[in-house]
């Protein structure tokens, strides 16, 4: 429960819808920033900042962390630490706020240093991408986890599929009855910053998850045991055939 409540306020994920306007915005505005590029390659070169950050962040990080909670390959030789996945996460959670904040405001100065900043928001997202759904199968009894994923997508869902109208409604409201272009740049701007203030209540709530994790998995752990003791698997009764074969076996040997 208190992953999908970490991941419930990560709503900036669901605010990528206006980030092309955003940017066409931007584009309209400012268009010696983006060094003459037509507004499809910019929106083509973010889409690939992102997927190169997303690349290179997901094995990467997944390494780091396994190898960390295992002692294995990078920790090689150092004693297994039960924490990893939850503080890499709140880590990666961390990073992503404090470049999210930023990428909002170099788009109008250096296209270039917007592109690397947008590649460094996708590689901190990763750490989210790879290990959530893993650790919530660790903290979760397996006789729990349909329950637990359909009721996490349902929370993250609800909160999660009004943020682009609550962003356009922040922008209608800051940029009031201006139609300069201007005006509504820095009203797609604000919106986009109150939303993305929320990644870091995000990682105030993985950070959170440190000291609970370990616990939870210990639970989720015994639960596990008193089933398997509870749910015994009891022996296989014979076949029909089986039974057959031995009546007739028993009637011939006497």
């Amino acid at each position: 429960m208190r992953r999908t409540f970490a991941n419930a306020f990560d709503l900036f994920s669901n605010c990528v819808f206006w980030l092309p306007t955003f940017y066409l915005t931007a584009w309209s505005i400012f268009p010696e920033v983006f060094m003459g590029f037509s507004y499809t390659t910019v929106i083509t070169l973010n889409s690939f900042a992102s997927l190169f950050g997303s690349l290179i962040g997901l094995p990467t990080i997944l390494w780091i962390a396994q190898s960390w909670r295992l002692g294995t390959g990078l920790c090689s030789g150092r004693k297994g630490f039960d924490r990893a996945y939850p503080i890499v996460v709140s880590l990666g959670a961390a990073f992503n706020s404090l470049v999210t904040f930023p990428s909002l405001f170099v788009v109008e100065k250096n296209y270039a240093a917007s592109l690397a900043i947008t590649f460094l928001v996708a590689l901190g997202g990763a750490a989210d991408a790879c290990l959530s759904q893993q650790m919530m199968l660790m903290v979760l009894p397996t006789t729990a986890r349909s329950s637990a994923f359909a009721l996490s997508r349902l929370t993250v869902a609800v909160i999660g599929i009004p943020a682009a109208q609550l962003v356009a409604v922040v922008s209608d409201v800051l940029r009031g009855s201006s139609t300069l272009p201007l005006d509504r740049f820095r009203a797609y701007q604000l919106g986009l910053l109150c939303s993305s203030s929320f990644l870091v209540v995000s990682a105030l709530c993985f950070a959170a998850l440190v000291y609970f994790f370990p616990l939870d998995c210990k639970r989720a752990q015994e639960e596990d045991e008193r089933s398997a003791l509870i749910d015994k698997p009891k022996p296989r009764s014979e076949s029909m055939i089986e039974s057959i074969i031995r009546s007739r076996a028993t009637t011939v040997n006497s």
